[in-house]
């Protein structure tokens, strides 16, 4: 039986920070960073596909509030830099409104249509919109 060798362990350090500003009109402003290091040498001279693949630094700024017309709208934009790849920003916008028993929502993800991989030969979707709605049914209590 051949057998590959297992990785024993694997280090990783790093810092994750958020900050929240809550704003006037129900607002919130968000800043979020992460850093992470990993020990390569725990794989003794071993690759592995998916161990370093992790975002080295990942920033993002997002925004969410209400519009006028009962509107609740969101916006996020992130720039992700990989180990041993270059870095790449992704914005990501939705709107939606709540009625008495329905709930609609347009999402629009990838805004830049940006080409990049999060795993190394597997292409992540370019521009994209979903449009969705939601039906609430209820009924009475006896």
């Amino acid at each position: 039986m051949n057998r590959s060798p297992t990785l024993a362990r694997v280090d990783f350090t790093g810092v994750e920070t958020f900050f929240e500003l809550h704003l006037p009109h129900r607002q919130r402003l968000g800043v979020s960073y992460t850093g992470l290091y990993g020990a390569q040498s725990a794989l003794n001279g071993l690759e592995s596909e998916y161990v370093f693949n992790y975002p080295v630094n990942d920033a993002v700024i997002s925004w969410q509030g209400a519009l006028p017309g009962n509107l609740v709208a969101r916006s996020r934009i992130g720039v992700t830099e990989r180990y041993a790849r270059d870095p790449y920003a992704l914005w990501d916008a939705s709107i939606g409104r709540e009625f008495s028993h329905l709930a609609a929502h347009l999402a629009f993800s990838n805004l830049t249509d940006t080409q990049y991989q999060e795993i190394e030969g597997v292409a992540m979707p370019g521009r994209s919109v979903v449009f969705a709605m939601d039906l609430f049914v209820t009924t009475k209590k006896r």
